[in-house]
């Protein structure tokens, strides 16, 4: 909320559309197997709760980039749902920090983390809910840096 108190927190893997939708290299990439699908929610419990939660806390959705803007977006249309208010909604973070500091190339998520705050990171799980979790830290501290 305007105060920073987490609202919801969740983390889930969604089930492919098709079953061997993922790539091996993926997989790989993100050191996961085939049974992280196992108690993932399906794709309609996923929209239904950005829905809900949209319509329930009207948010600003705040990402690092903006390849999560355009899946999300293109996940809409590749499961035949109507699209939500999603671009209209978010803000990519990285762009901002990037103007705000002048910085003439893109930084890494979790580059800018350890510039921001002087800590180095232990290596990257690449795991969505622990991505939220340190970007939402970096806009909060961003955030307080501009209040200043």
């Amino acid at each position: 909320d305007e105060d920073g108190k987490v609202l919801y927190q969740g983390s889930s893997f969604i089930k492919p559309v098709y079953s061997n939708y993922i790539n091996r290299q993926t997989m790989n990439f993100l050191s996961i197997d085939n049974s992280v699908f196992d108690d993932a929610c399906s794709y309609i419990e996923f929209y239904q709760l950005l829905e809900r939660l949209i319509k329930e806390y009207n948010p600003k959705i705040i990402a690092w980039g903006r390849n999560d803007c355009l899946n999300i977006e293109k996940s809409f249309k590749l499961n035949h749902l109507k699209p939500l208010d999603v671009r209209s909604r978010y803000m990519n973070l990285m762009h901002v920090i990037k103007n705000y500091y002048n910085y003439k190339q893109e930084m890494g998520l979790f580059n800018t983390y350890q510039e921001m705050t002087n800590k180095d990171m232990e290596k990257q799980s690449h795991d969505a809910l622990e991505d939220a979790i340190v970007e939402r830290d970096i806009f909060h501290m961003f955030k307080e840096e501009i209040n200043k």
